[in-house]
């Protein structure tokens, strides 16, 4: 008899051990998972009224084609305003949320020359980062398609927390993203086409402004 209960004690001491442990366990392996950001990531891409300043470089077959600067927002429509170079500078572009290059509209003040060989291809892969269908693709991804980027020049202030993810597109272009993994802010998106490379660097980013006055 009072082995049995000696037994019993041990057995159920055992259970309350372990029970704790599969806890900790999954607590740990949650944490890890949520720390990806790539839901953070697909939440910005998908909300309307996000502003966000960046800095692009248009390679063809390893030589540098075009680069300079623009403005992109998304508030029901998706735009592109440029401010450099001078041959883009007065340039605006917009397409709605699916960024499809037959939806592209154009508006050009101040024109100073004919827009450069490629060049609406190029923005419409510009525009194609910020579209619904960018954010689709990437919730798409499995979670071990997150990585550490080897590459340590990217540096966020929110949280140092940098993640990696790449996927290629409907149209076969090589699409990376760079992000912070705690706010899912972008920090540098690149597209590779056989031919060239397309890479825009995020210089700053304003969100969404909501009703109760957070962002």
């Amino acid at each position: 008899m009072m082995y049995h209960l000696l037994y019993g004690w041990c057995v159920m001491k055992r259970k309350f051990f372990f029970i704790p442990l599969i806890l900790m366990l999954f607590a740990i392996m949650t944490s890890c998972a949520s720390k990806d950001g790539k839901n953070e990531l697909c939440d910005f891409l998908l909300t309307d009224g996000y502003s966000a300043a960046f800095d692009f470089c248009i390679t063809e077959n390893g030589t540098e084609k075009l680069s300079g600067s623009a403005v992109a927002a998304k508030e029901d429509i998706i735009s592109i305003s440029f401010s450099a170079p001078d041959v883009l500078n007065g340039l605006s572009v917009s397409s709605d949320a699916d960024a499809l290059s037959d939806t592209l509209t154009f508006s050009y003040y101040g024109m100073k020359a004919p827009l450069p060989s490629g060049a609406l291809s190029d923005i419409n892969t510009m525009m194609s980062f910020f579209s619904d269908e960018c954010a689709v693709s990437i919730s798409s991804l499995p979670r071990n398609a997150v990585k550490t980027p080897e590459d340590e020049t990217f540096y966020s202030e929110a949280s140092g927390i940098i993640k990696e993810l790449s996927f290629t597109n409907g149209e076969g272009v090589e699409t990376r993203a760079i992000y912070d993994a705690a706010t899912g802010l972008p920090l540098n998106f690149t597209a590779k086409k056989p031919d060239r490379e397309i890479t825009i660097t995020f210089t700053k980013i304003k969100r969404p402004t909501l009703k109760d006055g957070t962002k």
